[in-house]
């Protein structure tokens, strides 16, 4: 469908075609020196006068039968439409939030109206925000996410729509099929005097990956007139601990028949039992430019601190031993190859509070030990340990905090003890 022909029947449709919306509001506007609009722009490179419909108001959110039908009639005329769709000023700006992620409804009755013409369709967004396009995206045989480019802005879409340049962008952002799919939506906007960032470390694609949902785009997606190969995923894996590297290359070709630049992803899974971590996290990215058939090694370089998560209760950067999965590809959902590096990462030992639960003890080298013998019930019950000490209660009762454990009836268990008897269990598990 893209790039467009020069000399082919094209229409364009859309006030931002001519009127474009080509930066933010508040503190981020600025007096440009010179404004391209796309319309123009593409009347120049095609060299003659392509018929144009405004086909909707910028100030409002409805239909205007007028000139939906205006539009309708020169996209009944034309092979290609091109439909300049985006949200107006008004809907985005610091200081305030949306409230949703839709277009306004009669930017897509006119986009269903055009489409229903029988012309091959081409919408051009622009977009500070990301933008719901599930509704939509089926009627179109390509998008094109110009967000808000600057005073150039137009002159660059008309080169991408025109094949002028090889288009090289990423998604830096995933795009949900619905405001109710993102992470945050049940936390956001928040109780009165507080918002609860639920989420965690799994905000935009660590969650979607995660859950495995379906999704518009993924983060990291992008088009190009061209496709690239993977090949010869290798990594050189050296020292030990915070010494650790990992040097990665992989063999880029590129398989078509124009010049490009593919943005190369790589992500890591590393591993963890103490805690709940995402898919994959991004840990690097090149772009490299390629012509037809040539063939490039991308080179990343890896520390200790790609594979490690923050420890909640240690306070501090921790990696664990095992085996880390490093992938690369063109998205966060086009993982083109895999590999799996060992890492030496000397095992990092527990330690425990008055708030730890039992379980936690009970495994610390030492701990039951000492559980043993402070837990030990007088001599006149006839019993060699604390019930709480059995195998039965340790998998009923195993998370229940020692401190809390302390003031059940049976557990034979000084309160004002527990600093002192963590202390000692913490030195025994010292390397």
């Amino acid at each position: 469908m893209l790039p467009l022909d020069r000399d082919g029947s094209i229409a364009v449709v859309g006030e931002l075609a001519r009127t474009p919306r080509y930066q933010g509001a508040g503190s981020s506007q600025i007096v440009p020196t010179r404004l391209d609009d796309a319309l123009s722009e593409l009347r120049a490179l095609a060299g003659r006068d392509l018929p144009f419909a405004p086909g909707y108001p910028l100030d409002g959110d409805r239909s205007a039968p007028g000139l939906v039908e205006e539009a309708r009639g020169i996209a009944r005329n034309a092979d290609t439409t091109v439909v300049f769709l985006g949200l107006p000023a008004g809907a985005e700006s610091e200081g305030y939030d949306r409230t949703g992620l839709d277009l306004p409804p009669g930017q897509v009755d006119l986009l269903r109206a055009v489409a229903e013409t029988g012309t091959r369709v081409v919408v051009v967004l622009s977009n500070g925000g990301v933008v719901q396009v599930a509704e939509w995206d089926h009627l179109a045989a390509a998008v094109l996410e110009g967000w808000l480019l600057g005073q150039a802005g137009g002159g660059a879409l008309a080169d991408v729509l025109f094949g002028v340049v090889n288009p090289s962008g990423r998604l830096a952002e995933t795009i949900p099929l619905r405001l109710a799919d993102t992470p945050s939506y049940l936390n956001f906007p928040g109780d009165p005097g507080s918002v609860r960032y639920g989420e965690g470390v799994f905000v935009g694609y660590r969650y979607h990956d995660a859950v495995g949902g379906p999704v518009s785009y993924p983060f990291g997606h992008g088009l190009s007139y061209t496709e690239f190969g993977y090949a010869h995923l290798e990594a050189d894996v050296t020292g030990d601990d915070e010494r650790l590297r990992a040097e990665v290359s992989v063999r880029i070709t590129n398989l078509g028949e124009r010049p490009g630049q593919e943005v190369v992803q790589l992500y890591v899974s590393a591993p963890s039992q103490v805690v709940r971590r995402p898919e994959h996290e991004l840990r690097g990215f090149r772009k490299v430019a390629l012509d037809p058939g040539q063939s490039a090694t991308v080179r990343f370089e890896l520390g200790w601190r790609d594979f490690a998560y923050f420890h909640p209760v240690r306070r501090s950067w921790t990696v664990e031993p095992g085996t880390a999965v490093i992938h690369v590809g063109g998205s966060s959902r086009d993982i083109r190859q895999s590999l799996l590096v060992k890492l030496d990462i000397t095992p990092v030992r527990e330690r425990v509070t008055p708030d730890s639960p039992l379980e936690e003890w009970v495994a610390v080298p030492g701990g039951l030990e000492v559980l043993l013998r402070e837990m030990r019930p007088p001599a006149e019950t006839g019993l060699a340990r604390s019930r709480f000490l059995t195998d039965g209660s340790l998998r009923t009762m195993g998370s229940v905090p020692l401190r809390r454990l302390a003031r059940f009836p049976g557990a034979y268990l000084d309160p004002d003890r527990l600093d002192e008897l963590a202390a000692e269990v913490n030195a025994k598990a010292q390397p």
